[in-house]
């Protein structure tokens, strides 16, 4: 009920009119019973046609108007509902689109699609009928006041069945919560297993995982089918429990009634309007405990939904250098990754001048691309700084920063839209031509000019269903599309054929001539053998540097050297 009374705090203007809304709507909702009492009374007894004609209309103006002030009441109910549920939607993605990675990381990806999908069963749980059905339930009240006035022991008599089938809505909800928290836990498991099953569909075949997959495919849905028999029993009782009240109910209200008329204390009329009155009391408390099971859902996934919030985002502030040189210095640079019985380096320190390249060099796992999501920004350092132009990447807004690099990742994936999109995200500027003369640098132009729509094509499934050198050329011109000063290339040959990997070089030539800083990750050779600067992460915990040369950056003849005919190069295996 938090969530509920947060929701109307929030819009008190419609909260307020749907409370007048619903005032109004239940008292309208006596007229039907009051004109069977009438009826009964004036017309049955007097046979005066002009009064069941003046009672009808009575009644059908009164039925009318109520459904206008419920009509009004639901469109209000939406506008109530609408903003939280937009900016709980919006708010969960944008942290999960912002969240460092250090923080995100430590949730699976299902439990991050889990919490983002729990969005839709928040709105499901406040969804304008619920709410108006919620707003219903104090004014059961008018009614059980109107056959106080027929009636105090008949109001009496309605008003404990209001309170128990209420109390048995109550802990109904408090008996479903475990039910629904192991059922959200089950279902998490088997969209995991389907998420594993799709994307790993060429290594369940492989390795023979298919019978593995489906034993716990079966064991988790039988846990999954056994809990959702449960809750459907409990709702079952539920409805049974209500349904066979309101029978009670109206068996004790015409027999306790009908004692009373032949005492001559009540009459026939004002015995069957107490009957229908008690009915319509009765409604909201059993739509109330028929909407346990939802409303637990929905506060169980708003909870998931909340979870996010704990995580840490990035930065919306901080400085942004008005010009750039391209310098980069990492200053006593340690990091353990979590869990890890010790550091992946430490001590680390490097100043790269501008223009100058680097060449991170280790075995796979020895920490060369979490270096480069640090000098990145994506993560941070245990220890020490890692500075641009000397201020440290922490007082740099992320967004500047990511500007500022040319950056390869080593298993690149791309966003679901179109490739002129992908290419243009960080510069939303550039033209077509520009576009174009990107794609032919990094060798992309062949595929994009095959594809029916060219830059128009979408991409799919994240990019992973392309072939590894498209998707790594295609990468190589995104990066390069941002025309940053820093430079930062994770193994830019692995998995390239001969033409893929000497386009590579010619690329790291050009930027190399403008003037840009570069750091390379690679095993390979050729590269290492233009770089200026070498740093050893096998050496640990500290890493060793090396200056190589002192040759000038793009003058190098070893880039390029042995590319046509060189063997191919093997895939390394992503740290």
């Amino acid at each position: 009920m938090n969530e509920l009374w947060a929701r109307l705090r929030q819009r008190p203007g419609p909260a307020v009119l749907m409370f007048v809304a619903s005032l109004f709507a239940n008292i309208l909702g006596l007229a039907s019973s009051l004109y069977v009492i009438q009826v009964l009374k004036r017309y049955v007894s007097y046979g005066v046609d002009a009064t069941l004609a003046t009672l009808t209309v009575g009644v059908i103006l009164a039925i009318v108007f109520e459904f206008g002030f419920r009509w009004s009441r639901m469109k209000l109910a939406a506008v109530v509902s609408g903003r939280p549920d937009h900016e709980l939607g919006i708010g969960a993605f944008g942290i999960l689109a912002t969240a460092q990675l250090g923080d995100l990381n430590k949730l699976a990806p299902g439990e991050r699609r889990e919490a983002v999908s729990s969005v839709e069963q928040v709105e499901s749980g406040f969804s304008a009928p619920n709410l108006t059905a919620l707003f219903d339930l104090p004014f059961s009240i008018i009614y059980v006041g109107a056959i106080y006035l027929f009636s105090p022991m008949l109001a009496g008599i309605v008003l404990a069945f209001l309170i128990f089938v209420a109390t048995v809505g109550v802990l109904n909800q408090m008996a479903v919560r475990p039910f629904t928290r192991k059922l959200a836990e089950h279902q998490s498991v088997g969209h995991g297993l389907i998420g594993t099953t799709s994307t790993a569909a060429e290594s369940v075949r492989a390795f023979g995982a298919a019978q593995k997959l489906i034993g716990d495919w079966s064991a988790n849905l039988t846990a999954v089918q056994s809990l959702r028999r449960s809750l459907a029993r409990r709702q079952g009782v539920v409805q049974s429990m209500t349904q066979s009240a309101q029978g009670l109910m109206g068996a004790a209200v015409i027999g306790v009634g009908a004692t009373l008329v032949v005492k001559g204390e009540l009459d026939v009329s004002m015995m069957i309007g107490a009957n229908l009155l008690a009915a319509r009391a009765l409604q909201p408390i059993t739509r109330f405990a028929q909407l346990s099971e939802a409303l637990v859902k929905s506060r169980q996934a708003l909870d998931r939904v909340r979870g996010l919030s704990a995580l840490s985002v990035e930065r919306g502030e901080g400085a942004a250098l008005r010009e750039y040189s391209g310098a980069l210095e990492l200053r006593d640079v340690s990091f353990t990754p979590p869990g890890a019985p010790g550091p992946l380096f430490e001590e680390l320190t490097v100043k790269i001048e501008p223009g100058q390249v680097v060449a991170l060099v280790g075995r796979n796992g020895a920490g060369k691309t979490t270096l480069m999501r640090m000098m990145a920004g994506l993560i941070g350092p245990d220890r020490g700084q890692i500075l641009a132009d000397g201020v440290d990447l922490r007082q740099i807004v992320p967004g500047w920063w990511r500007k500022q690099l040319v950056y390869l990742p080593q298993e690149p994936t791309f966003f679901n839209t179109t490739i002129r999109d992908n290419l243009k995200m960080l510069n939303p500027d550039l033209s077509d031509e520009a576009l174009e003369a990107l794609l032919e640098r990094s060798g992309a132009a062949r595929f994009v000019h095959e594809t029916p729509n060219g830059l128009d094509t979408r991409i799919t499934g994240d990019g992973l269903t392309l072939a590894r050198g498209v998707r790594r050329r295609l990468a190589v011109a995104r990066a390069m599309a941002s025309g940053g000063r820093v430079v930062l290339f994770d193994e830019p040959t692995e998995g390239m054929d001969d033409e893929g990997v000497r386009q590579v070089y010619e690329s790291l030539i050009q930027l190399a001539r403008a003037g840009r800083t570069i750091v390379i990750s690679s095993h390979d050779p050729q590269i290492i053998k233009g770089a200026q600067i070498m740093v050893d992460l096998d050496a640990k915990p500290k890493p060793t540097v090396t200056s190589l040369s002192k040759e000038p950056a793009g003058a190098s003849k070893d880039w390029g050297a042995g590319a046509r005919g060189r063997p191919p190069v093997k895939p390394k295996a992503a740290e």
